[in-house]
């Protein structure tokens, strides 16, 4: 308890200071960070909850193996397989303190640093994959108010380029993993186009160098960080993420069976609607901040 006052003390101190030399706006702007700085301090409980994902269509909703989308950017899809990796998961205030949602190792979905969402159940039209499903993350966090919720896409770089045949769960799943890209599958949407075409939608880090296992960079970071605030604030256990693939493929031609955007394809025209609906720059990777796909329910 003394602790978290003598942090507070030291808090408020500091931005009294700063804001001597402020104008109004900064100094409004301080007071507000100082006042979710404190409440974080105070509401120090921790708490588990899971948030739950769904995959959706539009307005059809919690789309399966079994799904036929029809209209979708041009076409008639199916569902083949559905399945994401995210990391780096806060909660934020609306002063934009954010206070990290740390994930819960349960050997299986989740590690302390990747949450993997499976959508497919290996049925009708997914012949690939597991019977089993995921569509929830969970976590600790402090409790207090929050109004949105943080995330990234992906896998993250120290950890995506590791030996996939000793990974621990969930990088242990062979078909997330690249073989000849020597990394992992960050989005994997498969579906059939007109019920005949297999199209395949990769999204991951590529053209890193040097080739293999143990790269240093990459050309194509291909991560998108995910910003999403509810009008009412967010509450784990309590609101949902939805995932809509129509919102994925707006503005491709679904119709086409050139439709494909995997390994080095960034700046094809087919890959770079998807890039963006996903909110990542095609020409060097990078999140551009705002994405489409993801909202709240």
């Amino acid at each position: 308890m003394k602790q978290k006052f003598l942090i507070i003390l030291l808090t408020i101190s500091n931005f009294t200071f700063c804001s001597q030399f402020s104008n109004n706006n900064d100094e409004d702007k301080n007071k507000n960070q100082l006042l979710g700085l404190a409440a974080l301090a105070l509401g120090n409980t921790q708490v588990t909850s899971s948030i739950s994902f769904s995959l959706n269509s539009g307005t059809t909703k919690n789309i399966d193996c079994s799904s036929s989308l029809s209209n979708v950017s041009g076409g008639t899809i199916t569902l083949s397989d559905f399945r994401l990796y995210i990391s780096d998961v806060k909660l934020v205030t609306s002063s934009g303190i954010s206070s990290n949602f740390n994930l819960v190792q349960d050997n299986k979905w989740q590690s302390a640093t990747t949450a993997l969402l499976d959508f497919e159940d290996k049925t009708g039209n997914c012949t690939n994959g597991t019977t089993e499903t995921n569509t929830k993350i969970t976590g600790t966090y402090t409790s207090g108010n929050y109004s949105g919720i943080q995330f990234t896409v992906g896998v993250p770089f120290s950890e995506n380029h590791i030996d996939n045949t000793t990974a621990k769960a969930p990088l242990d799943v062979n078909g997330m993993f690249w073989s000849w890209n020597g990394g992992y599958k960050f989005t994997k949407f498969e579906f059939k186009n007109n019920a005949t075409n297999s199209i395949a939608i990769h999204i991951g880090n590529s053209s890193c160098t040097p080739t293999g296992n143990s790269p240093t960079s990459c050309s194509y970071p291909n991560y998108s960080t995910v910003t999403l605030t509810g009008t009412s604030g967010f509450v784990p256990g309590t609101n949902k993420i939805a995932i809509d693939v129509s919102s994925l493929l707006n503005g491709s031609d679904t119709s086409s069976t050139g439709l494909t955007c995997m390994g080095a394809s960034n700046t094809t025209s087919a890959c770079k609607v998807i890039l963006n609906n996903l909110g990542i720059k095609e020409t060097d990777g990078t999140s551009m901040g705002t994405q489409s796909v993801f909202s709240l329910e």
